[in-house]
């Protein structure tokens, strides 16, 4: 089995080869092919709905266990095991264009559908009493241009990013099951020169902040000054633009990835070239503080996000 407590992983979703890949890049120099570290990936074959994998995230010894939760813009929606690759829970009605998923600590996913404009909560926890028929039902909340969510255990909130802000939601016991309820006073609209929020991710570094990407770049959010800022620790590097995805580990290295249409790939005339990559940058923290930014290009693969490969939320 993989060692998850290693600092260099990085999980990908590949939209080419319809799978979700997991990179080792402590065993490539910077430049290097990513294809020298793929330690472990999940094929989505002919799944209905699994068309363009866009959202992923490693979730480790959950109620489900170490469990891989994912989604496609096609629909799709699922709770992998890792490293067995055993199907815990799929649908492919997720909703319109799903580009972010949850689990959270009950059991339950959340997804996150940028076209649908809708945040979706399946009761995934009911496949814990046996119960797969309750697992399939679920609730759906309007939330415009839904592309984020992330669990926020030290605040116990569910946050989601969308096309103008950033909500918060707290879990509401009803009867058997839980139910999504806003808080209007922990949100804050996105700043108007950062529009369209895109990705979200906890800031290992510090547990009063989030990490948040716009289609004009990387922003740090303050959980209680409720205020957003571009300055972050190694900014100058790590801030290049629009990001796909982006965030840190504990160790302080970073992942992110950037659209730039798949120039000189076989691929670079298909649809998904318009937000694919077939770079992963990774900053790998060094001694004295800094990072070093290295770039790892795979042969054939189009990369839509790729995170670090860390279990936890976020530090209480």
């Amino acid at each position: 089995m993989t060692d998850t407590t290693a600092k260099d992983l990085v999980i990908a979703c590949d939209q080419r080869n319809r799978r979700i890949v997991l990179y080792d890049v402590s065993r490539m120099e910077n430049g290097g092919i990513l294809d020298e570290g793929e330690i472990w990936s999940f094929d989505f074959g002919s799944r209905l709905g699994a068309v363009n994998p866009s959202g992923v995230k490693f979730r480790r010894a959950t109620v489900f266990g170490d469990v891989i939760v994912t989604c496609a813009s096609g629909g799709y929606a699922g709770i992998i095991r890792y490293p067995s690759k055993e199907v815990v829970w799929e649908t492919a009605s997720a909703g319109r264009n799903p580009h972010s998923v949850e689990l959270l600590p009950n059991g339950d996913l959340v997804c996150a559908a940028s076209t649908g404009n809708s945040l979706r909560l399946y009761h995934t926890s009911a496949l814990l009493d046996g119960d797969s028929k309750r697992a399939d039902t679920n609730e759906t909340y309007s939330f415009y241009g839904a592309h984020g969510v992330l669990w926020d255990p030290a605040k116990e909130i569910l946050w989601a990013l969308g096309e103008k802000e950033l909500k918060a939601y707290a879990l509401k016991k009803t009867g058997i099951s839980v139910a999504l309820t806003e808080c209007p006073t922990e949100g804050a609209p996105l700043p108007a020169s950062h529009p369209s929020g895109h990705d979200l991710s906890p800031d290992f570094s510090s547990i009063h902040h989030l990490y948040l990407t716009t289609n004009t770049g990387i922003l740090r959010f303050h959980k209680d000054s409720k205020t957003f800022s571009r300055q972050f620790q190694n900014a100058e590097i790590l801030d290049v633009g629009p990001a796909t995805s982006f965030g840190n580990n504990p160790n302080g290295n970073f992942a992110l990835s950037q659209r730039d249409g798949g120039r000189g790939t076989p691929w670079q005339d298909l649809p998904f070239a318009a937000w694919c990559t077939a770079t992963v940058q990774f900053a790998r923290k060094t001694e004295c503080g800094t990072v070093n930014l290295l770039r790892f290009s795979a042969n054939d693969s189009a990369f839509y996000k790729a995170r670090i490969f860390y279990g936890s939320y976020q530090s209480r």
